[in-house]
């Protein structure tokens, strides 16, 4: 793109945008594709015409359909993902070269047709696809995690499910993988220092968004990247005409303020089991609902069957935001520096209260919350479930989508001068 179109896009009233990711379509989709899908359809809306470059690899008919983008879907690249994951569980190796391939296939398929585009947005876990795209693209990717830096992505130490507070690229290795020999932990050792290299090169080369000031000050002090002007902070956001929407379609539901409703993937890093068991070592007995699929699922409704916990599985984006529009309390189990999550924004559009660890991008979030006591924060899981416990003995305010009309801080209406200010710069 050449400068003087560049110039021209501040005059510009519509755009022709191009986002971009891996992980679209895709089998369940997570937050970042909800995010971006979610940019996508409200950019659509407002009168752009934005297409969606995404990944070959589940490319079926099942899959394409339960997106739920209003725009052009372009399959550019087919990632073998599978492989890479394969790589890592059987072999214990960070395979990097090809997480570089799939980066440089990435940019390829976005160099290919970027000229017919004002701008493309890339969302997706390999940073150093910036370094690929060509310098005259109005390039911008968005960091929606840790994998700036860390090689699982989660700045979280699975093995013992506790924060990580030494980052270096020796433990990093360790981290990784706990139980490889030394060649394995030192292929990984250099593996992180050439992927943190090319980051931060890569960093430098075109536009970036973080999704909290967290996320960014985490990997400033890990890389020793600098706040320069092509570095923005956007808090991810939720389209609220949407969530309204969605729920209206179940008109038929009693709101319960007690009720206690849990929305996560099911695996130890998210936090469930470890809030279940707490609750259970506390002598706890009010109605509790989980929604989600994951590893732990199965174990879960063995250990706990004898209490008034309801599984209810994976569920659409719809059947998630029914339960939160239930129940009055929703709990954030997460043990993880989440950076923003998407679902706790959704609780507290929808008048939630909301209780979670005193950790990750919550700390930020809760600054959208409809009143100063909606959000309640805790430093472990007792205390936590402790809190839970004591809201259920009181009643909530509201439950009635009439009192969701107003503005809401973390909508992308109110985002969306912020993002489009980054495509133009």
């Amino acid at each position: 793109m050449a400068d003087k179109n560049k110039q021209s896009l501040w005059n510009r009233q519509t755009m022709k945008i191009l986002l971009v990711s891996e992980l679209i379509p895709y089998p369940v989709l997570g937050g970042l594709a909800r995010h971006c899908i979610t940019l996508g359809n409200y950019l659509q809306r407002e009168g752009h015409e934005v297409s969606i470059m995404g990944n070959c690899e589940f490319a079926d008919a099942e899959h394409i359909g339960n997106l739920g983008f209003a725009g052009q879907l372009i399959l550019g690249f087919k990632l073998n993902r599978t492989l890479s994951r394969r790589i890592e569980k059987y072999i214990g190796v960070y395979p990097y070269p090809l997480y570089k391939r799939f980066a440089k296939q990435i940019a390829k398929a976005i160099n290919k047709i970027a000229e017919k585009f004002d701008v493309v947005h890339y969302h997706g876990h390999y940073p150093m696809v910036s370094s690929f795209i060509n310098k005259d693209i109005n390039f911008i990717q968005t960091r929606h995690d840790h994998g700036t830096f860390c090689l699982n992505k989660l700045f979280f130490k699975e093995s013992t499910l506790s924060e990580c507070i030494d980052p270096s690229a020796d433990n990093c290795a360790v981290c990784f993988k706990p139980n490889n020999d030394s060649l394995r932990r030192h292929i990984n050792y250099l593996g992180c220092l050439e992927w943190r290299a090319d980051t931060v090169k890569a960093l430098s080369t075109h536009k970036t968004i973080f999704v909290s000031e967290r996320a960014f000050d985490i990997a400033s002090s890990v890389l020793g990247l600098n706040r320069h002007s092509g570095i923005s902070v956007i808090h991810n956001f939720i389209d609220t005409k949407d969530i309204i929407s969605k729920i209206n379609k179940s008109k038929d539901f009693k709101f319960n303020p007690a009720g206690v409703l849990l929305a996560s993937t099911l695996n130890p890093a998210k936090g469930v089991s470890s809030f279940l068991k707490a609750y259970r070592d506390a002598g706890c007995n009010f109605p509790v609902t989980v929604a989600g699929s994951g590893s732990e699922l199965a174990s879960m409704k063995t250990e706990f069957k004898d209490y008034p916990i309801t599984f209810c599985g994976w569920l659409e984006h719809e059947g998630v935001l029914t339960l939160m529009a239930q129940n009055g309390v929703f709990v954030v189990s997460s043990l993880l520096q989440e950076t923003g999550p998407i679902t706790a924004l959704e609780a507290i559009f929808l008048g939630n209260k909301v209780y979670a660890l005193k950790r990750g991008g919550i700390l930020e979030l809760m600054s959208y919350a409809r009143n100063p006591n909606q959000v309640e924060l805790y430093n472990n899981m007792s205390e936590l479930v402790s809190g839970v416990a004591s809201a259920i003995n009181k009643t909530t305010e509201s439950g009635s989508l009439d009192t969701f009309g107003r503005d809401f801080g973390a909508c992308i209406k109110e985002k969306i001068l912020e993002i489009m200010k980054c495509y133009k710069k």
